[in-house]
């Protein structure tokens, strides 16, 4: 994740963001990184924060159809990520019954991320 500013800088906010989204805090989460966005708008960060919108949609306001519009649409920045791509997929598919268990998995793949 380099860019313009400083990638410890970058890699703060990103980390504040993935603590707001492990506790669930998901427009919190999606709004700390607008702030990563702002000074680097990779596809990865663009997608995270959709992928953050959605989870706020279904998860805090019962929007189902407001979560698959998002879903959908983020799966575009993700098109050199087969897992994020799966698990998008696995969402969509079954996002009531394993929604806990999706979100582990995006909180792993993040913690995982390797920086570009």
């Amino acid at each position: 994740m380099s860019n313009q500013k400083g990638d410890s800088y970058q890699q703060e906010i990103f980390e504040e963001g993935l603590k707001l989204f492990r506790d669930f805090l998901f427009w919190e989460a999606h709004e700390k990184w607008e702030e990563l966005w702002r000074i680097n708008k990779s596809n990865f960060v663009k997608g995270i924060i959709q992928i953050s919108a959605a989870f706020h949609k279904i998860y805090k306001q019962k929007n189902v159809s407001g979560f698959y519009k998002i879903i959908n649409n983020c799966q575009k920045y993700f098109q050199d990520r087969e897992d994020f791509i799966y698990l998008l997929m696995e969402l969509k598919q079954h996002y009531q019954d394993s929604l806990k268990s999706i979100h582990e998995k995006f909180c792993y793949l993040l913690e995982n991320y390797e920086k570009e």
